[in-house]
This record gives C-alpha cells, structure tokens and sequence, in this order.
C-alpha cells in the first residue's frame, strides 16, 4: 500500500509517467476500504489464528482477500488520454483492457454492464459478494473488482484479478456475514493452469491496445523507495513488484 502511495507522489510530481503495476502477496491476506470500520466489520482475533494479514487500502470500496490473486494497481494524471476522465470512464477503460489481454488467452472474461443494487453491495463487508459496473466475471462470478482514490488531480486505481482462487471473504472471519453466496468467487477450470507470468504479459498487452500506449518495464526509483519506507516505517522491497510506465 505505501508504494502505490509513493508512486501516485511521483505521478503527481511529473516525476514518473502513469504506472501500471502487478504485485502478489506473500502470505494470506485482507485489504479493506479507506472508509471500512475494520473493527466492526472484520473478525481479527479470527484472522490472526489463521495467519491472514489485515491492511487498509488508500482506495475505497469492501474488504479483498488476497493470496491467489494477481493485483494490479493504475496511477495516472486525471487529464492522462486514455486512462483519464471520469471515474466511470477509469474504471471502464481499465476493465476494457484487462478484458481484451484475457481474452487473447482464450478465458472467456466477461464485463458487467448494470450496477448491482443498494442492498447487494451494503449487505456485506466482502467486495467481492456482489458485482458492480466495469467489473469482469468468468463462468458467473466476480473475476476482478477494483477501487479509485483520487486526489490533487492524481487517479490512484488498486483492483484484484481472482482466476486461481477465492476473493470472498470467509464467513467465520467476518463479524457481519451476507450479501451474497459463499464462495462464488473459486478459480476456474478456463484459467486455473495458466501461469501467472502468461497473464500479467496478456493484460500489459491489453493496455497497449485498448489505451495505444507503450509499456516500459521498470523499477521503484531510490526516492520512491525511500517514500514508500517513510510513510510505512520500514518497507522491504517486494518480490513481486514489477510495473511498466506508460507513454501515450
């Protein structure tokens, strides 16, 4: 979470061009919302009998469980082509290219096109209990959800690619269960084998095509390490924190 922060810093400075990163978690995990009431929506004394981690994200949205997933974080510039506009527009665009990498692959993704209701989405803490607008399903379920924050004119976009798991939250790790079928959220047969290197070079081609930009591969700077260290204490690199910067 710091380092997104630190690179959405570095965007927001014209420092770095816009980001795309990939990452994976090195143990079993929670993010919940910006605004989510952890205490009173999460089980913790559950969660660390089970070893599973608890951060909050800087975006919004209902708690992810994290471990199998393939997480994908966007920073750009509000006024970036492409990527840019509304928040309607980012999630759509983001959801258009990850579609169109997957689908390379022969995983038959598919994009939701209403909104789910009120009471969907308030029912339960788990984000993905319920499917929302620009968001992706496979074979019926929840595939890929995501969350905005913007802030100084700057899009920091965090969302989760669940094609080898579970992205539902437990019911016994949740103090307020609902909201929607217990595990609707498991890997499926259509990309369960596809390695995980295969699907992040798919959806980096996604975003060529569906936002006709370049893609560089690169590294955290010095100074976005040392950002992401201040504002989290003390950071170990990750292992898996492979991005590209973007140019139109």
């Amino acid at each position: 979470m710091a380092v997104d922060l630190a690179l959405a810093e570095s965007v927001r400075r014209g420092e770095s061009r816009p980001v795309l990163r990939f990452y994976t978690w090195s143990q079993p995990a929670i993010s919940c919302g910006h605004f989510q009431r952890i205490e009173q929506e999460l089980d913790l004394q559950a969660c660390r009998r089970k070893g599973v981690a608890v951060v909050r994200r800087p975006t919004g949205g209902r708690a992810v469980r994290h471990g199998s997933d393939l997480t994908l974080t966007i920073v750009a510039q509000e006024a970036e082509p492409g990527i840019g506009g509304s928040i309607e527009e980012t999630y759509r665009r983001a959801a258009e290219a990850i579609a169109w990498g997957l689908r390379g692959l022969g995983i038959p993704i598919g994009l939701v096109r209403s909104q789910a209701s009120g009471g969907e989405i308030l029912g339960s803490a788990s984000c993905f209990a319920s499917k929302s607008r620009h968001e992706l399903v496979l074979d019926g379920r929840k595939a890929f959800g995501c969350a905005q924050r913007r802030r100084d004119g700057v899009i920091l976009c965090q969302g989760s690619l669940q094609l080898w798991g579970d992205g539902d939250i437990p019911p016994e790790w949740l103090k307020r269960p609902g909201g929607g079928p217990v595990g609707n959220s498991k890997g499926s047969p259509a990309s369960s084998n596809i390695p995980l290197g295969v699907v992040k070079e798919a959806i980096a081609g996604g975003f060529r095509q569906v936002l006709a930009a370049d893609l560089e591969s690169s590294r955290l700077t010095n100074q976005e390490l040392e950002e992401a260290q201040s504002l989290l204490g003390s950071l170990a690199p990750p292992s898996e924190a492979e991005f590209s910067r973007l140019s139109p």
